[in-house]
Parts: structure tokens; sequence; C-alpha cells
């Protein structure tokens, strides 16, 4: 997926890979546009839980191995709040 911006943080693990970005836009209406995306693809969505993230959701298709997660933050900046995404799957 293509936020048109450019990521802030991301790593590489052994079986996994996430990024994050600072996006202006609230968490649900990201995510609500996320979920049309990857429902269209044939991916099954589920609230997961993460102690680092108010909201996080999973990804999951049965023709594809692995999982990917989205998950929510929101901060506050000088110029208001802005949404920290953190999109991370298994390789």
């Amino acid at each position: 997926m293509d936020f048109n911006k450019k990521p802030i943080a991301e790593a590489k693990g052994e079986g996994w890979v996430y990024k994050e970005y600072v996006l202006d836009e609230s968490w649900g209406v990201i995510d609500a546009s996320v979920s049309d995306i990857l429902k269209n693809q044939g991916y099954l969505r589920e609230v997961s839980k993460h102690p680092d993230f108010e909201n996080s959701m999973l990804y999951t298709k049965k023709s594809v191995d692995g999982k990917v997660y989205f998950r929510y933050k929101v901060t506050k900046t000088l110029g208001g709040e802005k949404t920290l995404l953190r999109v991370s799957w298994t390789i």
C-alpha cells in the first residue's frame, strides 16, 4: 500500500518486517480505507491487541501464508493530532 509518505521508521527481523508512518487522517478513516482494499483482495479482518497501540487489526488470507497487521496510535503534536500507523507483516 502506498500512503504517499515515506516511513518514519522501518525494521526487518527474522520472519517479519515493519514500517511506520505519521498521517494526518484519523485512525478510523485510514482503517476503513485499508479494510476496504484488503477485503476486496480476499483478506479476512479481525481486531487484535498490542500493548503499544490503541487499535490493532490483523489481516489474513487463506491462499497466502503470513499475517499483516495495521496498528494505530494517536499522537499529539503542535499542529494537532496525528495518527502513527505501523504496518507489519510476516515474511
